[in-house]
């Protein structure tokens, strides 16, 4: 129901953005994954920003439509939703330990497909737990060039599970879909930037 209200609102953002903004299905594993490209205004081809959300935010949240900063640089972004977030965890697809990149270069076989993408400049930037599925992408995506991963969260998950509140559980047994914690701590458990 909220994220319902989520997407009513962005198909406004859409509509009113002062550049063009696309919410793009991409097929992946019998199924689809979805993110928003902001292309930027009066480039034909340009550098490509991979977003990836945190664990408990959304691709809607970045970048602001009225202050961009990736396109005051000239590059456009994509803001994506891989397995376990919004419009994919509704979906049915659960996070696991390594379909988070999977699906990442399933997405970006499709974005260098599209001439708006200089294939020689694409980089990741992942915010919070975006910045450990980013670290996992880039390591094995040898397309991306570059990634930044400000407030980064690829420490142990043990400190995050078992130390910080009990929210963290919570949030990522809805994002694997575990049904009690000793299936959430296997997945957890293989989750490792390794």
């Amino acid at each position: 129901y909220l994220y319902a209200g989520v997407r009513r609102c962005y198909d406004q953002v859409i509509a009113l953005a002062p550049y063009r903004i696309q919410h793009i299905d991409i097929p992946w594993n019998g199924t689809l994954v979805s993110g928003n490209l902001h292309l930027c205004p009066n480039k034909t081809s340009a550098p490509l920003v991979f977003y990836i959300p945190g664990c408990d935010t959304l691709k809607e949240a970045w970048p602001h439509p009225f202050f961009n900063a990736a396109h005051q640089r000239g590059m456009h972004v994509f803001s994506f939703d891989g397995p376990g977030q919004a419009e994919s965890n509704l979906r049915g697809i659960r996070l696991t330990a390594d379909n988070y990149e999977d699906a990442a270069s399933t997405v970006l076989d499709y974005l260098v497909q599209r001439p708006e993408t200089d294939t020689a400049r694409i980089g990741v930037y992942g915010i919070s737990l975006g910045s450990f599925w980013g670290l996992r992408f880039a390591a094995r995506d040898q397309r991306i060039r570059a990634i930044a991963a400000p407030a980064s969260t690829y420490c142990e998950k043990y400190i995050l599970m078992d130390l910080e509140s009990p929210r963290w559980k919570q949030l990522f047994a809805y994002l694997t879909q575990s049904s009690t914690e000793a299936e959430l701590d296997e997945v957890l458990s293989t989750m490792t930037l390794d």
